[in-house]
């Protein structure tokens, strides 16, 4: 007689403790509900959950186009006050008289005509150069009279925005006591985007 294959003699597999087979072809942790990677059902891998933080948008600039635009509608609606803010904006004040120590009061005449000055807000962002000088006379009583543009820097709006301040400034601080004339002539200079006294 023929001898039976080897195979025949293997034993079949062993039951497990619940005395139900493991079937062949199906992981052995498969009744457990273990995924393939060999970790439990509603666990995910270390990191999963952690994804890579969105990296916020940074706001992107606006042109100058929308400056312009902005600045010229503040313009429009009264401008915005630039008492002194730099110094390629400032004023300078002198007296046609020298008979009297005015130093204190030409600075209290200085800081209420550049508290009144509304630099354009369109040449805010041009930074045109330019500078204009208004000449005038102060009463003793501070009342300013014989306003006139002694010299334009070629630039309307410039040229409008510093006689508009010396009109806001109308009334100004009286003449000292000391000073014994009716009235003094002085020259109020307005600079735009350069030093005070540059050409």
């Amino acid at each position: 007689a023929q001898a039976k294959p080897e195979g025949n003699t293997r034993s079949k597999p062993a039951a497990d403790g619940a005395g139900q087979a493991t079937a062949f072809g199906r992981p052995a942790n498969a009744q457990s509900g273990m995924p393939v990677d060999g970790r439990p059902e509603g666990q995910t891998r270390p990191g999963a959950e952690r994804s890579s933080p969105a990296v916020p948008a940074s706001p992107g600039r606006p042109g100058i186009a929308s400056q312009l635009q902005r600045m010229m509608v503040g313009t429009l609606q009264g401008g915005y006050d630039n008492p002194n803010a730099s110094r390629l904006n400032t004023g300078s004040l002198s007296f046609d008289t020298a008979a009297w120590d005015l130093g204190p009061y030409a600075r209290q005449v200085q800081e209420r005509v550049q508290s009144n000055w509304h630099i354009p807000g369109a040449q805010e962002v041009l930074r045109q150069k330019g500078w204009v000088a208004i000449r005038f006379n102060i009463l003793k009583d501070g009342r300013v009279a014989d306003l006139q543009l002694l010299r334009t820097s070629g630039i309307p709006s410039y040229d409008q925005a510093a006689l508009d301040a010396m009109r806001a400034s109308d009334p100004l601080p009286p003449l000292p006591s000391q000073v014994t004339v009716p009235k003094i002539g002085a020259v109020f200079r307005f600079f735009y985007n350069m030093p005070d006294g540059a050409d």
